[in-house]
């Protein structure tokens, strides 16, 4: 299957600033006398320092390689699904609320199969442990992180991957997908 990154993200700007001493901005400083350089009322001129921050994120995917589920045994076929196999490793940095999902593109498969996408199955974690139960057919968008929080330098999500299969449809040939994950701010 191939692997394809995808991040879709609403902007917006925030504005900080940094302090200024006065509402207005001084440009000129004028005193007449020695005595008024003390240190009680020294001359001095300000600006204010102004800085935008966007919504700002960063996906990253271990490998964007095709992920191979291998050659169907028949005790596979027998058992209805192939073995679980780690998909790529993603880890998201951002500064707001987001969400992350996956998504896959309709199955290529042999002439006249029709397979459908909740065939593969997809499911995730952060520990990076095979999960043998948890998988949803990829047929519409999954989700794997919901309104998790701009806290902490970023998160790992580890995917997986299988496949269910059946004698009396799935022909000989190759098999495929596309996978594409979408970061949103909820």
């Amino acid at each position: 299957m191939s692997m394809v990154r995808s991040l879709s993200l609403v902007a917006a700007l925030g504005v900080f600033t940094l302090g200024a001493t006065s509402a207005h901005a001084q440009t000129t400083c004028s005193q007449d006398t020695q005595a008024a350089f003390n240190t009680t009322s020294p001359c001095r001129v300000n600006h204010s320092v102004a800085a935008t921050v966007p919504y700002l994120a960063q996906v990253t995917m271990s490998s964007a390689n095709q992920v191979s589920l291998g050659t169907v045994s028949t005790a596979q076929m027998t058992a209805g699904v192939t073995g679980t196999v780690a998909g790529p490793t993603l880890q998201i940095a951002a500064n707001f609320t987001w969400s992350l999902s996956a998504t896959a593109s309709s199955i290529t498969a042999p002439a006249d199969v029709t397979k459908s996408t909740n065939d593969l199955e997809f499911a995730s974690n952060t520990t990076g442990t095979t999960p043998s139960t948890g998988f949803t057919g990829l047929g519409s968008a999954v989700a794997i992180a919901t309104s998790q929080s701009a806290v902490g330098s970023s998160s790992t999500y580890h995917t997986f991957f299988r496949m269910k299969l059946a004698w009396a449809s799935d022909k000989p040939g190759s098999y495929s997908s596309t996978v594409t994950y979408t970061l949103t701010a909820p």
